[in-house]
């Protein structure tokens, strides 16, 4: 996501530095020094201090799942029976920790919960879906939306 430099909470200097990591979290701190015209010990300790402030939460990577065999992506749409704290966090504590998951969205509206998936098959997405979501007593309803292509 592109950060504007409208911010009233980082200055513009942060804003490009969390651009910059954004598209490439991997790029060395003498790069983005470059990138921004300050010294990489300066770069260095503003980068700290965005995480320090929990700004920046972690690094990652992004994973090309066809490359892995992951070819078959969808988005389920769930609606919930209950949406109570308790139940609606053991559902997404049961969702993360059962692979191939990518992302999990609390949302409010018709649905609850969008839950991001990667698999090899229709047949283990038919599995997962069935497995997993619309088995648990608490998920009312499943719709699934097949992702031709994601743009980050």
């Amino acid at each position: 996501m592109l950060i504007s430099k409208n911010n009233s909470v980082l200055d513009q200097v942060d804003v490009e530095l969390l651009n910059q990591l954004d598209s490439d979290s991997a790029i060395s701190n003498a790069s983005l020094a470059s990138g921004v015209g300050l010294a990489a010990s300066t770069t260095l300790m503003r980068v700290r201090n965005l995480v320090q402030r929990g700004i920046i939460r972690r690094f990652t990577i992004d994973v090309d799942y066809n490359a892995i065999g992951l070819g078959v992506q969808a988005i389920v749409f769930l609606s919930l029976r209950r949406q109570d704290e308790e139940t609606t966090s053991a559902l997404i504590e049961k969702i993360s920790t059962a692979g191939n998951v990518v992302q999990i969205f609390h949302v409010s509206g018709s649905e609850d919960l969008l839950v991001h998936v990667a698999v090899s098959s229709s047949e283990a997405l038919r599995e997962f879906i069935q497995k997993l979501l619309t088995s648990d007593q608490n998920v009312r309803n499943a719709q699934t939306h097949l992702i031709f292509r994601h743009i980050r």
